[in-house]
């Protein structure tokens, strides 16, 4: 598989969990912000701990359902030998921790690039969103 193509794919497993994690936060987010509402009333800090946990816990779910879409492509790449050992491959190059354990052969290592391109965009956004909720409780 040429670099180009390879680059084609990333940009386009890149593009579809952006906007993926995009609307699974825009969509929670209003939710959360009727629930900030009634917190905000009852001021109690045991809820506004619930709240976060339960939106961080959520996000993480959402990042592992982005995390699967990558490594469906990357099994179809040969990467790894199975889904879950795939699925270990696309969380360890998300979050760009990279242990090396996992080598993508040479037809795969430009989509693991972008994978790991987009595991900065995505924790990035989801720790905005983080912050912004956090920032509207105390408001």
């Amino acid at each position: 598989m040429s670099p180009v193509f390879q680059i084609c794919i990333g940009l386009a497993l890149l593009a579809l969990t952006l906007v993926m994690h995009l609307t699974a936060v825009n969509v929670s987010l209003t939710r959360v912000s009727a629930r900030i509402k009634i917190i905000r009333e009852d001021g109690g800090a045991l809820h506004k701990t619930i709240l976060v946990m339960t939106y961080v816990i959520f996000l993480s779910l959402v990042l592992l359902v982005e995390a699967i879409v990558w490594a469906i492509a990357f099994l179809a790449m040969g990467v790894a030998s199975g889904f879950w050992q795939a699925v270990y491959f696309s969380i360890v190059t998300l979050t760009t921790l990279g242990y090396g354990d996992l080598v993508p052969p040479e037809n795969a290592q430009m989509v693991a690039a972008f994978c790991a391109m987009a595991g900065l965009f995505l924790v990035g956004l989801s720790t905005a969103f983080v912050v912004e909720i956090l920032r509207r409780i105390d408001t």
